[in-house]
C-alpha cells in the first residue's frame, strides 16, 4: 500500500513536471476594481478519487490524455466575509491511462484537472459557489498549482447573486496528494439584487 502510494505520488509529480514546462507560472493577484479584497485559507483532510460519474468531465482534451476520475475534497476553509467553516471541490483529473481495468487512482498518470467546483459555507450556512481553471504551476517558494477561481450566482443567502475571481495556489503534501492546502485573493461583489 505505502508503495503505491509512493509511485502514486512520484507518478503526479513527473506529471506535475510535465505541466510546469509547458506552463511555467509567474503571476500574482491584482488590486480590486470592483468590489471588496477576497481571501481564503484553505486545509482539505479528505480526498475521494472515483470512476467518472455519467454526464461528468465532459470537457474535450487532446490527445493521448483521458479522465482518468472524479475527485471530491472536503477540508476547512477561513475565507473573508465568511469566517470560518466547511468547504467542499470537485474536479475531473485526466492524464495518461496506463491501466484500464484498474479502479482510480491506479488506473493512470494525472497530468492536470479541470471542471472545478467549490463550495464554501460561512458560519450562518450561506453558501459562496465558485469555478476553477488550472491555468500553471509555480515552483517558488514551494510547488503549487495555480487555479482561477470565477464567484458565481447561485450561491445561497447573501451570496445568491456573488460576482468576482480570485488567484490559488494549491499546494498538495510532497509526500501524499490526500491533504494539502490552498490560497486564495481576489475580489468579490455579493448582497446585490
Amino acid at each position: 500500500m505505502i508503495m503505491r502510494q509512493v509511485l502514486r505520488t512520484l507518478f503526479f509529480m513527473a506529471a506535475a513536471i510535465v505541466i510546469m514546462l509547458v506552463r511555467p507560472l509567474a503571476v500574482s493577484a491584482q488590486p480590486c476594481e470592483e468590489g471588496v479584497p477576497f481571501h481564503s485559507q484553505m486545509a482539505w483532510y479528505r480526498l475521494e478519487q472515483l470512476p467518472v460519474p455519467p454526464g461528468r468531465c465532459t470537457e474535450p482534451l487532446p490527445s493521448p490524455f483521458q479522465y482518468l476520475w472524479w475527485t471530491n475534497q472536503w477540508g476547512t476553509a477561513t475565507s473573508t466575509h465568511l469566517g470560518t467553516g466547511p468547504y467542499f471541490v470537485e474536479l475531473c483529473v485526466y492524464g495518461i491511462l496506463t491501466n484500464p481495468g484498474a479502479p482510480p487512482p491506479a488506473n493512470g498518470t494525472p497530468t492536470g484537472f479541470n471542471s472545478i467546483l467549490y463550495e464554501l459555507t460561512a458560519a450562518n450556512g450561506d453558501q459562496l459557489i465558485a469555478t476553477g481553471t488550472l491555468i500553471g504551476v509555480v515552483t517558488d517558494p514551494v510547488f503549487a498549482f495555480v487555479i482561477t477561481a470565477e464567484f458565481q450566482d447561485g450561491g445561497t443567502g447573501r451570496f445568491t447573486n456573488a460576482q468576482g475571481d480570485a488567484l490559488g495556489f494549491v499546494t498538495p503534501d510532497p509526500f501524499t496528494t490526500q491533504v494539502g492546502s490552498e490560497v486564495y485573493d481576489g475580489c468579490i461583489l455579493y448582497k446585490r439584487k
